[in-house]
């Protein structure tokens, strides 16, 4: 046997030098290729598979699911990750519409095309909402909204003009694009640009405007925390996320609660419940608590290896615990070769 493995991007942390290290101590061949210019296909040659994280950068969000579907579907090649953990990475959007069809338990969510339908629809719903891009990590693009005027200044902002991810409240300008630059340098995000060989251009990160759509979500109250449950094949690894100070938002704010005794069982028997409906291979879900009830936010496929690394555990299906921390990238490649396995 033998993998492809395409280098990802990112500015945080690699998945593919952990998966280098799991297939070199299994003494699984592999090589490293480059699907994203010419001479793709030559690359794959006598490859059974093909590793390839794709993250959250809008590059990515471009090229990965138009390369991995044509390499799994028309060079019937196994791909990781799958077709249905993709598709829907980091859209909102997708998400709303493949809970919904599959009765996923979420949040109420209201996803208009058209401003007056939406307009009609703010000044009847109940506030709080939670208006979101369909895309963004970390919480950005994530308001909450406690009024009428509020919802329709943002249902206008989306339908006549759209917002940008980067200054995501702001219209971007010349000056509000130096602004967010600046920033991203001062937080670190572009280190390695300063570096003389940077791994990849400025364009890499620039983000579209989000326009002609609108999202609100029902917001639930009395959540100080929300659930992180990620499934990886049959194991199940949680922990709780604390909301910031004085917000309502727990994604990013990097105060995590590794005890898995905090972990409500009800919210690992839904998390393993639903990667079963969505066919998925590796997904985290993310979760709030409505009168004890477990309901999903958002989800998924890829995520920060070191905070599924420091659990203690895991759980399988039928929720036993399965002691010892593990890499979430062993376990991504475990599945992955007995997949290539089964299929051969």
């Amino acid at each position: 046997m033998r993998l492809a493995i395409q280098p990802d991007m990112d500015y945080t942390e690699s998945y593919y030098p952990g998966w280098i290290d799991a297939l070199t101590a299994q003494g699984i061949d592999h090589r490293l290729v480059d699907v994203l210019n010419p001479g793709w296909r030559e690359a794959l040659n006598s490859c059974d598979g093909l590793m390839w994280r794709v993250g959250h950068s809008p590059f990515d969000r471009a090229w990965g699911f138009r390369v991995l579907y044509t390499i799994n579907t028309y060079l019937n090649l196994p791909i990781y990750p799958g077709l249905t953990d993709l598709w829907h990475y980091d859209e909102k959007l997708s998400q709303a519409y493949l809970f919904e069809a599959c009765d996923i338990p979420t949040p109420r969510t209201y996803a208009f095309s058209d401003m007056q339908r939406a307009l009609a629809w703010a000044q009847s719903a109940q506030y709080p909402q939670v208006f979101k891009l369909s895309t963004g990590s970390a919480s950005i693009g994530v308001r909450k909204v406690e009024s009428v005027a509020e919802a329709e200044r943002l249902i206008r902002l989306m339908f006549c003009e759209g917002i940008t991810l980067g200054n995501w409240i702001e219209q971007p300008s010349r000056h509000t694009r130096l602004r967010r630059i600046a920033s991203r340098i001062k937080q670190g995000m572009y280190r390695h640009l300063l570096r003389q060989q940077p791994r990849w251009p400025l364009g890499h990160w620039h983000w579209p405007t989000q326009a002609n759509y609108v999202i609100f979500q029902d917001f639930i109250p009395d959540n100080s925390y929300d659930t992180r449950i990620t499934v990886i094949g049959e194991r199940a690894f949680g922990f709780r996320r604390w909301n910031r100070g004085g917000d309502f938002r727990a994604s990013g704010s990097g105060q995590l609660d590794h005890d898995p005794a905090q972990i409500k069982r009800a919210c690992i028997a839904t998390a393993f419940e639903a990667a079963q409906k969505l066919g998925t291979r590796c997904m985290s879900f993310d979760f709030v608590l409505q009168d004890g009830v477990p309901l999903i936010t958002e989800m998924s496929w890829t995520f920060l290896a070191a905070a599924i690394r420091a659990c203690p555990g895991h759980w399988r299906p039928d929720l036993t615990w399965v002691e010892g921390q593990l890499w979430p990238q062993q376990a991504q490649v475990d599945d992955f070769i007995a997949l290539i396995r089964k299929e051969t």
